[in-house]
C-alpha cells in the first residue's frame, strides 16, 4: 500500500525560454494553488543555467480532489512575468513556458497519470490584470487552452 505522504506529493518540471527562443537561466518559477478568490504558494524555484526546473510541493489536505494550478514565471529577461493558465495538477507533469513576442506566450504542457495516459496542450496567452493573494497589479500573461491528444 503506498505511503498517504507519497499520494500526497507531487512534481512539476519543464523549461522556460525567451521571446527569442533562449532558455532562460536563473528565472524565478512559482506554483500555485488557484482558489476561487486567491492563490496559495505549494513551492518556488529557479531555473538551471539550461532553462530546467523542478518543483515538488504537497498537496494540502483541505485541498479538492482535482487542485487547479498556476505556474508562474518572473525574470527580468521578460516584459512581464509568464502564467500558465489553471491546470488539474497530476502528481507528475511537464509545463514548458515561452514567451512569444509582442507581448504573447505560448505553452506547452505534457502530463502523465497513474494509468500512462499522455495529453498534451498548447495554451496561448494574452496580457491580462490578474490580482493575486500577493495583492500586486502587475501586468500577467494569461492563457487560453487549446487541447490536442497525442
Amino acid at each position: 500500500m503506498a505511503d498517504d505522504s507519497d499520494v500526497r506529493s507531487y512534481t512539476i518540471q519543464g523549461t522556460v525560454s525567451g521571446a527569442r527562443g533562449q532558455l532562460l537561466d536563473r528565472a524565478e518559477v512559482i506554483v500555485w494553488w488557484q482558489r476561487i478568490r486567491d492563490r496559495e504558494l505549494l513551492d518556488a524555484s529557479e531555473t538551471t543555467e539550461h532553462g530546467h526546473y523542478r518543483l515538488t510541493y504537497r498537496v494540502p489536505d483541505e485541498a479538492p480532489a482535482k487542485l487547479l494550478i498556476v505556474v508562474e514565471v518572473r525574470s527580468r529577461e521578460l516584459e512581464s512575468p509568464l502564467e500558465s493558465a489553471a491546470i488539474i495538477a497530476i502528481q507528475e507533469q511537464t509545463i514548458n513556458l515561452a514567451a512569444a513576442q509582442a507581448g504573447r506566450a505560448l505553452l506547452s504542457v505534457r502530463a502523465r497519470d497513474q494509468r500512462q495516459h499522455l495529453h498534451s496542450v498548447r495554451l496561448l496567452g494574452q496580457l491580462a490584470q490578474k490580482p493575486a493573494r500577493r495583492r500586486d497589479t502587475e501586468p500577467r500573461l494569461a492563457a487560453h487552452a487549446i487541447i490536442v491528444s497525442g
